[in-house]
C-alpha cells in the first residue's frame, strides 16, 4: 500500500479541481466535465452512481443481480 506522501504525490500530480462561484457555474463544470469524459468513463460514472444509489436506499440489502429466469446459455435446436 502506497504511503500517505506518494497518495498526495499522485493526487497533485493527475486530479484537478477547483471552486466554482455558484450552482450555474458548478454546473457548466460538470457538462464539461462529462463531455470531455470517454464512452468508457461515462459508462463507469453511471455504473457506479447507481450502485452508490442502491447502497444509500438500503445500506443492508446485497446489490440487485440480473436475473438468471430472464437469459441463460441453452443448446440450440434444429
Amino acid at each position: 500500500m502506497p504511503s500517505p506522501l506518494d497518495r498526495a504525490a499522485y493526487r497533485r500530480a493527475n486530479w484537478v479541481g477547483g471552486v466554482a462561484q455558484s450552482h450555474d457555474e458548478a454546473a457548466e463544470l460538470e457538462v464539461e466535465f462529462w463531455m470531455h469524459a470517454t464512452p468508457a468513463e461515462r459508462i463507469l460514472g453511471v455504473t457506479q452512481l447507481v450502485e452508490e444509489m442502491r447502497t444509500l436506499g438500503n445500506p443492508h440489502e446485497s446489490p440487485a443481480r440480473l436475473q438468471r429466469t430472464v437469459g441463460g446459455v441453452r443448446p440450440r435446436r434444429g
